[in-house]
């Protein structure tokens, strides 16, 4: 029977061709952690070779032939171990050398991401993914390289995408894929350039996006984890952990059509945590701010529900950064903002350090912001109501539900408190605490607690819903103390 992972791509890829998958679909398993494809027949069945397979529907080596036809979905499966890239050649796009080229319909599944590591060793980008759907489901892709330029056989590609590259209208799922340590100059671990890009349960971690000034005419150093952009470009981010990556600009988490060239994103269940925008002056770009937008940096629409954004660092090299948290609107006017009970906590900059808005719309509600906002162009503040300020009223909420200038909105630490991914919780006595609108509560808060908390009470601002002590200890369910004649009543009669 084939996994959930496979069955969810399956019908993502029928509902965009309106066809029916078919059950006729070849399985291919590697056997092999080599990368050999050019070695010639050697009866083992390589990571390329499978692909090969695949895309192309022809036995390769050992590997059977993938099935032809539009709504064939083969399937390659990954054994645990490492699966180190050696067969070196940029800017090839059939699969032969550098990265791992995806052209057709397939599920890739791994043992587990902590076991099963795809590593480019810094030849090319880990995976290039192009026009098909494509599910990659429990493993790690790391050691991708996209910095290079040079035009090695014409350069047909741009040095985007580190650990992945998504266009041509793929559709792509990861699900509890770990993509760490990647560099390109935008889209550190995954750039997205049309496709749809699906993030579930995984993590972006220790990626980097770099400067390169000589490379004209091609805006360098964003995206350190996630870069979306194009008419046709949308990413949706659930129950996911995108952390501890590098920008040498802006974006280090997150950026969405800041190009430009559009795009759409939501972000749902989600963390964004600890990435760090460096800021490069000398770069002279105009905008964002240098060091900007750490977290996310945003042009386009982008709804964020039941997610932390926290301990992003906007530095500043030699002007001051901005948008530590937040940065919105700035090419283009059509940036819109949309955040649902979502917190915005203990974020970096020498100015809005929670939130920067530039131009376009931002509505919030049941939201808590800890942190300063800043307004520079004609962004507008739209607040739905339920939401809190600490320490000051920066945002301007103005709703008669709101609550700003909280001294102490009273949350721990960013930690596992249940659930996928890092929250910040709700302290005894927290002001966010039934603070929020029950008309627009999500039914679960971040960790899939349900909302509210008690039933039919108010929901609690934030991400997190607080579960109010039983009195039997934090969370302790409660404990009916029958009378011990009723208890050793019952257990002679059970003798008996």
């Amino acid at each position: 029977m084939r996994n959930r992972t496979h069955s969810l791509a399956i019908a993502a890829f029928v509902a965009i061709t309106g066809g029916a998958a078919t059950a006729a679909a070849t399985t291919i398993t590697v056997d092999s952690t080599a990368d050999d494809l050019g070695a010639g027949p050697n009866g083992n069945c390589t990571l390329r070779e499978a692909l090969r397979a695949a895309n192309f529907n022809v036995a390769v080596d050992a590997c059977p032939a993938g099935t032809p036809g539009a709504v064939a979905f083969d399937s390659i499966v990954v054994p645990a171990g490492n699966y180190l890239l050696t067969a070196g050649g940029r800017y090839e796009d059939l699969g032969l050398t550098g990265d791992l080229d995806v052209l057709d319909n397939v599920q890739i599944d791994g043992a587990g991401a902590a076991t099963t590591v795809i590593d480019a060793g810094d030849i090319d980008r880990v995976m290039h993914l192009r026009g098909a759907t494509i599910g990659i489901s429990k493993l790690t892709l790391t050691g991708g390289t996209a910095v290079l330029h040079e035009p090695e056989a014409g350069e047909s590609q741009t040095p985007m995408g580190g650990g992945v590259m998504v266009e041509q209208n793929a559709d792509v799922t990861f699900t509890d894929v770990t993509i760490r340590d990647n560099t390109a100059l935008n889209g550190g671990a995954i750039q997205n350039l049309g496709g749809h890009v699906h993030l579930v349960r995984s993590t972006l971690s220790g990626n980097f996006a770099a400067l390169d000034l000589t490379f004209l005419n091609f805006e360098s150093g964003f995206s350190g984890g996630i870069g979306n952009d194009g008419p046709t470009a949308v990413v949706s981010v659930t129950d996911s952990t995108i952390t501890q990556n590098t920008a040498q600009l802006g974006g280090a988490g997150v950026s969405n059509a800041f190009f430009g060239l559009g795009g759409s994103m939501t972000i749902t269940g989600s963390t964004i945590s600890a990435n760090t925008a460096l800021g490069a002056a000398a770069s002279g770009f105009p905008w964002p701010p240098t060091g900007g937008g750490a977290g996310i940096l945003n042009d386009g629409p982008l709804t964020i529900e039941n997610s932390t954004i926290s301990g992003n660092v906007a530095n500043s090299f030699t002007v001051p950064s901005s948008g530590g948290g937040i940065i919105t609107g700035g090419d283009t006017s059509g940036a819109v903002l949309v955040m649902i009970n979502s917190t915005v906590a203990a974020n970096q900059a020498a100015s809005g350090t929670a939130l920067l808005v530039n131009t376009g719309s931002i509505t919030l509600s049941n939201t808590l912001v800890q942190g300063s906002c800043r307004f520079l162009g004609s962004g507008v503040m739209n607040s739905q109501g339920g939401n809190l300020e600490s320490p000051a009223n920066g945002c301007g909420f103005g709703a008669g539900t709101d609550l700003v200038s909280v001294a102490d909105p009273k949350l721990g630490a960013l930690a596992a408190n249940g659930g996928p991914t890092p929250t910040h919780a709700l302290l005894t006595g927290s002001p966010a605490i039934d603070k929020g609108l029950g008309a627009g509560c999500p039914a679960v808060d971040q960790r899939g607690t349900a909302r509210p908390q008690p039933a039919g009470g108010k929901c609690d601002t934030g991400a997190y819903e607080l579960v109010p002590s039983t009195g039997c200890g934090a969370g302790s369910p409660a404990v009916m103390l029958l009378p011990l004649a009723m208890v050793l009543g019952g257990r002679r009669k059970s003798r008996g």
